[in-house]
């Protein structure tokens, strides 16, 4: 039995990637000998002002362990607790796994896999990313100066990237080609698919749109997800196609009341439906209600929800960059558009809302791709092969 510790500053549904990259993979994970042990805070929100119970066990080979933290710089959540903790459990485990670069539990984690000479796994999750575009982020920049420098000194470091953008930021820190392994996200085929909505539609009160042209967005109301770009494209395409609706899911990161002043402003707010956070168990219900997806964040390395609209038989429109170049072959499960592009991307959208053929094609397309080329069942396997590689070195 191998035994891997994971280390992530939030655990709960109320965030995305890594949190679901974790759930995904650990449940993919159970075919093999494998224990998963997570640690992080107990906070559930930004504002470290509520809390969730501390130690939760999923299956005797899953377990989530939280500490409270007192003390925070950005996202840098300290909790006291959680050293004496690790150390403790630090002679059955393996290998420690970090899903939060720039993070405490990962130096924590980090600074006890030298003092026992553990094996050391960092999946960046876009983190790097940020850098590039952030520089004024100065606490970024002494961080990976020092900190992180000397970890690459003091610790045999494995890095996985999660696409092939990311390959070439881990690389650009001067990190041997050897030391980066490109291992995809997944999906689950089982749970996202095409699906009746109707159940959906009456749980969110949603029977006086059925009809309606449906616009879908997924995913957290942040500046840099390029919500305004798709702000305005709906107000280029809101006469030419009154039956159009945009419907925007995910919960606010302090950019909601911005998007509400921009869309009263264009003066068509009531055809902007702001659902909030949704449950994974209802997206399948909430992405077959729609007619197209769209994806227009600036940075993005990967993209779920690409996957998961996909898998649910959706169209997406997506940023051309990153992650969901990769992800999107233009013109069969989707199209690509320049960041930016308002007025490229309402084409596209009327392009798809005109054409129900389109519609159903790229639909059968993206689920077929998608299932060829990623799934949770894949990256697991790859993942077992690693952690077994690291440890035989």
């Amino acid at each position: 039995m191998i035994h891997i510790a994971r280390l992530i500053p939030f655990f709960s549904g109320q965030f995305g990637g890594p949190v679901k990259h974790i759930l995904e993979l650990t449940k993919s994970l159970s075919k093999y000998p494998i224990k998963t042990t997570v640690y992080a805070s107990s906070e559930i929100d930004h504002s470290a002002t509520k809390r969730t119970f501390q130690y939760q066990v999923i299956n005797p080979d899953f377990i989530i362990k939280r500490f409270n933290s007192y003390i925070r710089f950005k996202d840098y959540r300290v909790s006291f607790s959680l050293f004496p903790a690790i150390l403790k459990d630090s002679k059955n485990i393996d290998i420690f796994h970090s899903h939060a670069f720039r993070s405490f539990q990962e130096d924590i984690a980090a600074l006890i896999s030298i003092i026992k000479k553990k094996k050391f796994v960092i999946t960046i999750h876009g983190a790097l990313c940020s850098n590039i575009n952030y520089f004024h982020h100065l606490y970024k920049r002494i961080y990976d100066l020092s900190d992180s420098a000397i970890k690459n000194k003091l610790l045999d470091i494995e890095y996985i990237a999660v696409s092939k953008k990311e390959v070439e930021f881990i690389r650009r820190y001067n990190i041997d080609s050897e030391k980066i392994h490109y291992i995809p996200h997944g999906i689950n085929f089982n749970h996202f698919k095409p699906q009746d909505p109707t159940k959906i539609i009456e749980k969110y009160n949603l029977s006086r749109f059925i009809d309606k042209d449906i616009i879908l967005y997924v995913g957290r109301i942040d500046k840099r997800k390029g919500i305004n770009i798709l702000i305005e494209a709906f107000s280029l395409l809101k006469d030419e196609n009154p039956n159009a609706l945009l419907l925007i899911v995910g919960g606010d990161s302090g950019y909601k009341k911005s998007i509400e002043k921009l869309a009263k402003k264009q003066k068509f707010n009531d055809r902007i439906i702001f659902l909030g956070f949704i449950p994974k168990k209802d997206l399948p219900g909430i992405y077959s209600l729609s007619k197209v997806v769209v994806y227009p964040s600036k940075f993005e390395i990967f993209g779920h929800v690409i996957l998961e609209a996909n898998a649910c038989e959706k169209p997406v429109i997506a940023s051309n960059h990153w992650g969901p170049k990769e992800l999107i072959i233009n013109g069969k499960n989707g199209f690509l558009i320049k960041y930016g592009d308002a007025e490229k991307l309402k084409e596209k959208i009327v392009y798809i809302l005109n054409n129900e053929k389109i519609q159903e094609k790229m639909g059968k397309f993206a689920r077929n791709f998608v299932k060829q080329n990623y799934s949770w069942e894949l990256s697991a396997k790859n993942h077992f092969k690693l952690y077994q590689e690291i440890l035989r070195n």
